[in-house]
């Protein structure tokens, strides 16, 4: 029986699914560069990760766009690893 939005081969265990996504951010990242990287990727955020490749936070696009709005300058910003915003 065929269940709509259900493949034919019937669905994978989370960890056989392979992630399209390779797009990440590193801490001190300019903010104008993860900004542009989000829009020329069309990818709505990202992980953040230290210098040995830990992951530290998160960015997404409202992040950038708070930071925005609050009329701060994305090229004077870096990821940070507190919480991986854009400061």
């Amino acid at each position: 029986m065929l269940t709509q939005g259900i493949p034919v081969e019937g669905l994978n265990p989370v960890g056989q699914i392979v992630a399209t996504n390779t797009l990440q951010f590193h801490t001190q990242q300019n903010g104008l560069a993860i900004a542009v990287a989000l829009l020329s990727t069309h990818t709505a955020g990202s992980p953040v990760v230290d210098g040995e490749g830990r992951f530290v936070g998160f960015i997404n696009e409202f992040d950038v766009m708070r930071a925005l709005a609050a009329g701060k300058d994305l090229g004077k910003l870096v990821a940070r690893t507190s919480c991986a915003k854009i400061n």
